[in-house]
């Protein structure tokens, strides 16, 4: 089984390259699949240091325990709250 995996933007994604992309497999591509990956790109790499996180992890481990927690039905709710 051939496989392989390219790395496109989604401003290169044009009806151009779906079409490249179908002419390739109609030669010998019976049976092939395309699967599509959504990501988003990453942000910067975080710049704290293993002891910070840790720090961080130990003060939400705490607040969980108290009870102050967020919680979210939806991702949709998760992204408002993060966006304020």
């Amino acid at each position: 089984m051939l496989q392989a995996s390219f790395t496109i933007p989604i401003q290169d994604l044009t009806p151009a390259l779906i079409e490249k992309i179908k002419d390739l497999l109609k030669s010998g591509g019976e049976g092939a699949e395309i699967v599509i990956k959504l990501r988003r790109p990453k942000t910067r790499p975080s710049q704290e240091t293993p002891e910070e996180y840790l720090a961080k992890l130990q003060k939400s481990i705490a607040q969980f325990e108290r009870g102050e927690v967020i919680t979210f039905d939806s991702v949709e709710e998760l992204e408002k709250f993060t966006q304020n």
